[in-house]
């Protein structure tokens, strides 16, 4: 199979603030998209339950570029590919991510998202939860995931060496990218579509856009998608008996909120033995 891994910013989301302007549309907007979207989910629930909800949905509606959304799905269509997300939006989960491409149809394409750790920022987490508790495991999972990422990064680092400013965020991204593909064999072909300057560790398989997609990115990610030389397993020194084990211990199938808060599948099943015993 073959793959879009996907940055917003700067990519699909222009540096607009159009969302503002239309704030006081978006209830309205919500119950509009409930209704023609019809995938099971309230938009219009959702806004009065988060107030942050507004924000991403009124991004995603009214600041998201038309032609750039447009190119990137012909884009997915002719090469018969899906998504997944490299961008920073993933910290609001892989189920709140699908409901916001929803709108423009592309909630479908959606295959997966790269490695990352989410925070509590009290608001985000219902209220019925401990919040505290899931910050505390998304800390621990932290500490070990900079060891268990740490020869991935060494392997890399020399295509680094010339970067300025940015090069942990830059190196974070690739290195998480490079792990989902070690991962996934299935996956022969991909792009990875980046405001950021990413083409000293994805020669190839790389295409810089801002402040958009446009039409010359449109067509070298076409090109590079005609390739077919994966899978892309990391070298052996990469996969370190730490990174096993970390995989092992947290990247496995997970359980996400509409909360913009990611609730781990272990604590919402002690939530639920808590609630039985109650």
């Amino acid at each position: 199979m073959k793959v879009v891994f996907l940055d917003i910013d700067g990519v699909i989301q222009p540096r607009t603030q159009h969302r503002h302007e239309h704030r006081f549309q978006i209830p309205a907007l919500c119950e509009k998209l409930t209704e023609m979207i019809n995938n099971g989910f309230d938009y219009a629930k959702l806004n009065e339950e988060n107030h942050l909800a507004q924000y991403d949905i009124g991004a995603v509606y009214f600041d998201w570029e038309t032609n750039s959304v447009q190119y990137l799905r012909q884009l997915l269509d002719k090469n018969d590919a899906k998504i997944v997300l490299s961008s920073d939006w993933k910290e609001k989960g892989i189920d709140m991510m699908r409901i916001l491409l929803d709108i423009w149809h592309l909630g479908d394409y959606l295959y997966g998202m790269t490695d990352t750790i989410l925070w509590d920022n009290g608001d985000r987490c219902p209220k019925d939860i401990d919040h505290m508790k899931i910050w505390d495991y998304w800390r621990k999972r932290e500490e070990e995931r900079s060891p268990a990422f740490k020869a991935a990064k060494e392997v890399f680092l020399e295509n680094l060496k010339k970067e300025d400013g940015g090069r942990d965020y830059i190196e974070s991204r690739c290195i998480e990218i490079l792990e989902y593909l070690d991962r996934h064999r299935e996956i022969t072909g991909y792009v990875v579509i980046d405001d950021l300057d990413l083409e000293n560790v994805l020669k190839g398989h790389f295409v810089r856009t801002y402040p958009h997609i446009k039409e010359p990115d449109f067509k070298k990610a076409m090109d590079i998608l005609s390739k077919d030389d994966g899978p892309y397993p990391l070298p052996k020194e990469a996969v370190t008996e730490q990174l096993i084990a970390y995989r092992n211990k947290y990247i496995n199938p997970e359980t996400f909120t509409p909360y913009y808060f990611h609730i781990p599948q272990e604590i919402l099943e002690e939530l639920e033995e808590e609630e039985k015993n109650r």
